[in-house]
């Protein structure tokens, strides 16, 4: 009997995921990281795990970082490039990283069967919004009809405020790049039932995060009990 329960109880677990996938998307600036700290610090005790990643799950490594002599990456200047990379050259390192995010996507949906609170900063979307970090010269409906073979997340922050607040927070890319990131964002996710938009430049990180734990509660409230 018992056997049998512990195999109904796996089974269960494999179709309704007791963890949690939430993507932080955002502009420099609005806070993804400290916003990410502090959601952790309150989860801390909710879940098994918490495990938080940049972009991606980073099964392989950076392209640039592939030879022995590779120097560290500089992410202080995001979009300082100084030749836009081909097309040719685009399709192939996108396959390359295109293959660590279905990689990637398998470890997160292992981790939310073992209770695991995956936190990712940018994720996939980011290709499409901000082209001149990752030099990717893709159009939208390349980079759109591969976004269906990836994983969705069980909500998407969207991280967002005045301009003017972001852009004096840091300087890494221009205000005309932060509208206009900003315009992308509200285009592309403003109809997504998943997507919660959170102005971080009104109120204070707490309030914020406060906002988040509220959607993801009621998501995990939403879940099938067993």
């Amino acid at each position: 009997h018992y056997k049998v329960f512990d195999l109904k109880r796996r089974f269960e677990r494999i179709v309704h995921p007791t963890g949690l996938f939430i993507v932080l998307l955002g502009v420099d600036g609005a806070g993804k990281t400290t916003i990410a700290e502090n959601l952790k610090a309150r989860y801390v005790t909710a879940f098994r795990k918490i495990d938080h990643y940049h972009s991606r799950v980073r099964v392989l490594k950076d392209i640039s970082q592939l030879k022995k002599d590779a120097t560290p990456i500089d992410a202080s200047n995001p979009h300082g490039k100084k030749q836009k990379a081909g097309k040719f050259t685009s399709v192939a390192k996108f396959g390359y990283y295109f293959l660590d995010f279905l990689i990637g996507n398998v470890k997160i949906a292992i981790a939310k069967i073992k209770s695991t609170l995956v936190l990712v900063e940018r994720y996939y979307y980011d290709y499409s919004i901000d082209k001149v970090r990752y030099n990717l010269n893709l159009s939208d409906k390349f980079l759109l009809f591969f976004e269906h073979f990836v994983l969705k997340p069980d909500v998407i922050f969207i991280l967002t405020g005045d301009s003017k607040k972001l852009l004096d927070r840091k300087h890494e890319i221009t205000i005309d790049e932060i509208d206009e990131q900003k315009r992308k964002l509200n285009e592309r996710f403003i109809n997504n039932p998943k997507a919660v938009f959170i102005d971080t430049t009104e109120g204070t990180v707490d309030e914020c995060v406060n906002k988040m734990l509220k959607e993801c509660n009621a998501i995990m409230r939403k879940r099938r009990k067993w």
